[in-house]
Parts: C-alpha cells; sequence; structure tokens
C-alpha cells in the first residue's frame, strides 16, 4: 500500500507521462436525440497502443516537485532547500531507494 506522499509521486509521474504522450485520445460526445437524455461520451485510442515521446526528466521533477515541496523539510540528511533541488531534478524519491527497490515501510529517501 502507498502511503500519502507515495500516491503524490505516483501521481506526479502519471501527469509527466500524460505530458510525454504522443498520440492522445480522441474523445467527444454523441447526442443522438434532441434533449441529450441519451448522451455518450467515447473515446478513440490508437490501436497500436500510446507512443511516448522521450522522458524529459525536468517535466517529471516539475511536477514532483509541485505536488510534493512541502515534505522536503525532513528528508534524510538533508536541508530543505537540498531536497527541493533533488526533487525538480527528479533524483529524490518516496516510493523507491537508490537501488530501485520499492519502499514499504514508508521511510523518505
Amino acid at each position: 500500500m502507498l502511503n500519502p506522499l507515495q500516491a503524490r509521486e505516483l501521481a506526479a509521474e502519471l501527469a509527466a507521462a500524460n505530458m510525454h504522450l504522443e498520440n492522445r485520445p480522441d474523445y467527444r460526445t454523441l447526442m443522438p436525440d434532441a434533449d441529450g437524455a441519451d448522451l455518450q461520451i467515447v473515446s478513440e485510442v490508437d490501436p497500436a497502443g500510446p507512443r511516448f515521446v522521450d522522458k524529459d526528466y525536468d517535466v517529471v521533477g516539475f511536477y514532483k516537485h509541485f505536488l510534493l515541496q512541502h515534505a522536503v523539510r525532513n528528508v534524510a540528511d538533508r536541508t530543505s532547500d537540498e531536497s527541493a533541488a533533488l526533487l525538480r531534478q527528479n533524483r529524490l524519491s518516496f516510493m523507491f531507494d537508490e537501488q530501485g527497490v520499492f519502499i514499504a515501510e514508508g521511510k523518505q529517501h
């Protein structure tokens, strides 16, 4: 289970992935009747699946900093400014340790 900071980090990653999506779904509204009682929202996706542009770590860092900047006061042995800079660089994670292993106990790295 994710702790609140990990959930925010995941949200940042998903927001950044959305920004990197090259072939977005096409959404439209269908209204077969005049009063809109049978309103339908449909989406069409590329049958080949999603395509992403190369990952821009500054974009990921922007979202992480935006969603996690309130939590940088007490991260490991770093100052708030150091932690904030690492977030902006996408080099600070609340989900994975330095070896890429999921942090199940909720410690901050």
